[in-house]
């Protein structure tokens, strides 16, 4: 069992730095619902003062967050779902292939391949000129939606991301995607569950408004670990899904963003909630990910999928 509670400070895990080399960096959250499973980087809403995200479309589907690390360079991006859709990019992308294929034997839903290009763009360090325009082109909705976590996405010390052709500027692309039918097709129950590293973060209502929070081992049932955690020690777990490869601000970026999330369905229905990783070869079930450089550095992905599931009927672990 991998030790994952060393203290977590900010800005004390930092990406490598390699001029020969670009790393992409791309992380989501697969969202059990009622209506299916969901890809999300954000749950979209609207942020209250109450630290509590308050739902506009409870069964959107979105997805991840993708950052690139390592010197300028200029390239391309292609990102591809097999089994589901992408239902929104940001930026809109340049290119879009929507392919219908035969369904499968017994499925009343066809699945589809479906592919979006970003070209002619340029990848360099500073901080990025942000297009609010773009973040705000659905009327009404403003810094709400996915956009009420980006500010958390540009605090990470990655490369700006430029096109071209029409000067959009910022420091990630974003996409959004069902979840594929393969995936959705799996056992998602706590008897079948098998996360990576075998432990999962077990979310409850604590006193008042706070979070309850243990890391749990996970096999058919749930053995604590250790309990009572706070903020530092859950981004530590995160830490060590993501191999300890993940910069400390993405870290608290992705804790920043799903904590709201987490504590609006504990106070929706009051129900347990398990945060895990997935396993790399379920992560690849969700989408794939192609950046070709134009100057020939060697790129690496590193991917980070949690998945967000809720334990009905279940008593708190004890010691």
């Amino acid at each position: 069992m991998l030790p994952f509670m060393f203290p977590f400070i900010a800005d004390t895990v930092a990406v490598p730095y390699d001029d020969n080399a670009i790393k992409v960096h791309e992380w989501g959250v697969v969202e059990f619902q009622e209506a299916g499973l969901t890809a999300i980087g954000a749950h979209w809403g609207e942020l209250g003062p109450d630290g509590i995200l308050y739902d506009y479309f409870p069964d959107e589907v979105e997805a991840p967050v993708v950052w690139f690390y390592g010197p300028d360079f200029t390239g391309s991006l292609s990102i591809e779902v097999s089994g589901g859709r992408i239902t929104e990019a940001y930026p809109a992308p340049d290119v879009e292939d929507l392919v219908e294929m035969p369904p499968p034997f017994g499925s009343s839903l066809p699945p589809v391949s479906h592919r979006m290009e970003w070209t002619g763009l340029s990848f360099g360090s500073g901080t990025a000129a942000v297009e609010q325009e773009e973040l705000t082109r659905r009327a009404g909705f403003g810094e709400t939606c996915w956009g009420w976590a980006a500010g958390y996405w540009r605090d990470v010390p990655a490369l700006s991301v430029q096109r071209q052709s029409d000067g959009w500027t910022d420091g990630f692309i974003y996409y959004e995607c069902t979840a594929s039918q393969a995936l959705s097709d799996l056992d998602w129950t706590l008897d079948s569950l098998r996360p990576a590293y075998g432990q999962a973060l077990l979310f409850g209502p604590g006193e008042g408004d706070s979070l309850r929070a243990a890391l749990v081992g996970v096999g058919g049932s749930l053995e604590l670990i250790r309990g009572d955690l706070q903020d530092g020690p859950i981004r530590s777990v995160i830490c060590g899904w993501g191999g300890n490869l993940l910069d400390s601000r993405e870290v608290s970026a992705i804790w920043n963003t799903w904590k709201p999330r987490i504590r609006a369905r504990i106070a929706e229905d009051g129900q347990p909630i398990l945060l895990f990783a997935l396993p790399p070869d379920l992560a690849a079930l969700i989408s794939t990910i192609e950046l070709t450089v134009d100057q020939g550095y060697e790129v690496s992905v590193q991917r980070l999928f949690l998945g967000l599931m809720p334990v009905a009927g279940m008593a708190w672990p004890c010691d």
